[in-house]
């Protein structure tokens, strides 16, 4: 195979990696969605046979994205999540959507991110 050949097709083959990596992954993306929608739903009407759903999104969406929930709580445990909490996971995930990624073998959900050290 000629030089140019093979520099010709690792360039495809980078370009498609590229592709592939910043597209968004779908499968992740629903998992996250439906958990806030779940909180959607709840802050819409309230109910309280889901608070629990809703107690367990929250805590997948601070996992996740390292952002608390600000509603607070008390010794019985955490009160749901508000507008605000909402608000911000949302702004969050249309910021990091190409960073999140589904892991089929693991069954998790990764965030395939890499942060610079600044230099000084």
């Amino acid at each position: 195979m000629s030089k140019q050949l093979k520099t010709s097709l690792l360039i495809a083959v980078l370009l498609c990696q590229s592709l592939i990596s910043s597209s968004q992954d779908s499968t992740a993306i629903r998992i996250v969605n439906n958990q806030l929608d779940t909180i959607e739903v709840y802050l819409k009407k309230p109910y309280p046979k889901v608070v629990t759903n809703v107690l367990r999104a929250a805590w997948f969406m601070s996992d996740l994205t390292g952002i608390s929930s600000t509603s607070g709580g008390n010794v019985i445990g955490p009160d749901p999540p508000n507008e605000s909490d909402l608000r911000s996971w949302r702004i969050w995930l249309i910021r990091n959507s190409k960073y999140v990624i589904w892991d089929e073998r693991l069954k998790v959900i990764i965030l395939n991110k890499s942060i610079h050290v600044p230099e000084y």
